[in-house]
């Protein structure tokens, strides 16, 4: 056996001798390649990582604290069609088959769950989803379906057939804030469509914004303004809003052309990576580097076809 060889048989040798506990001490060191004892690691005036010097437990559960089913209305009217049964079972590790059709399974189950379905109206985006007879047979009931339900319609991901109608289709678009993210500026529609020469084209509507904005003659829309302070990397929530919802009919429809929608949700600017670097650093921002941008967020297109 060559000397590197005999090298290379000891350590792994070592290695498996070392087991579990001696590859992971964490009391003795912060990485696989310091030999520092993690309370005497230098936690500096400003870190790139905000959680130096935090202390967090040892042992930690992963799961999901607040998951609403098909039971509530801001989930199962939005396209979810599965109830706690099936998310306790996904959330196991078994597979389940998703609103869309298709298998799906976690990587890793969760180690616990918490199904929070709102106690008002639990369970009757179910019966609006069936359609059910009973619910029909009351006033309030059938108001409430005719109002909410999928019965002409579908939630986003799914297939919008032609029918003999001649009407546009009508969107209904809600959208919340994160809790601790930044406030909305607005809510789009994108159409893509398919014309009779088989060229594609796309077009981008503004449905829903915050302010008193008003739209120019060939639907601009002004800018939602910019709060960003470059210099301390922070923005402030004093413009746009928190929630954004809307009922949308497409003014350019033609029930012979296969098209997509979908929605798109714009933030207010906030400032980008490059800004906390400088910030947390010292060091300078490039002349050409932008400094704001808007995140955003995408549904799943619903797809018309036409009647054939």
């Amino acid at each position: 056996m060559r000397k590197h060889e005999r090298l290379l048989a000891a350590a792994i040798a070592a290695l498996m001798t070392l087991g579990p506990a001696g590859l992971y001490a964490s009391d003795t060191a912060v990485g696989p390649d310091f030999a520092v004892e993690r309370d005497n690691a230098p936690v500096l005036e400003k870190n790139y990582s905000p959680f130096v010097g935090d202390d967090y437990p040892d042992r930690v559960f992963w799961g999901e604290t607040h998951l609403h089913t098909s039971y509530s209305y801001d989930a199962g009217l939005v396209g979810n069609t599965l109830g706690p049964a099936e998310a306790y079972q996904f959330a196991k590790g078994q597979q389940v088959i998703s609103a869309t059709g298709v298998p799906a399974k976690l990587v890793r189950p969760l180690d616990w769950l918490v199904v929070a379905d709102h106690a008002e109206t639990m369970g009757v985006p179910v019966l609006i989803q069936r359609s059910d007879p009973q619910l029909l047979k009351t006033e309030i009931g059938k108001n409430t379906h005719d109002l909410y339900g999928y019965e002409k319609g579908v939630p986003m991901g799914g297939d919008l057939k032609g029918t003999d109608a001649d009407g546009a289709p009508t969107f209904m678009v809600y959208a919340l804030r994160d809790p601790i993210g930044a406030n909305l500026d607005r809510i789009q529609i994108v159409k893509g469509w398919l014309d009779g020469k088989g060229k594609t084209h796309e077009k981008v509507y503004d449905v829903a914004w915050s302010g008193e904005r008003r739209a120019d003659r060939n639907g601009n829309l002004p800018p939602v303004g910019n709060t960003v302070d470059v210099k301390n990397a922070n923005w402030t929530n004093t413009i746009g809003a928190s929630e954004l919802a809307a009922v949308w009919k497409d003014p350019d429809f033609d029930a012979d052309q296969r098209a997509f929608y979908y929605a798109r949700v714009l933030e207010i600017p906030t400032p980008r990576w490059v800004v906390y670097d400088a910030f947390r650093f010292g060091v300078e921002i490039p002349d050409e580097a932008e400094t704001t941008h808007q995140e955003r967020a995408y549904t799943s297109p619903i797809w018309y076809t036409p009647k054939q």
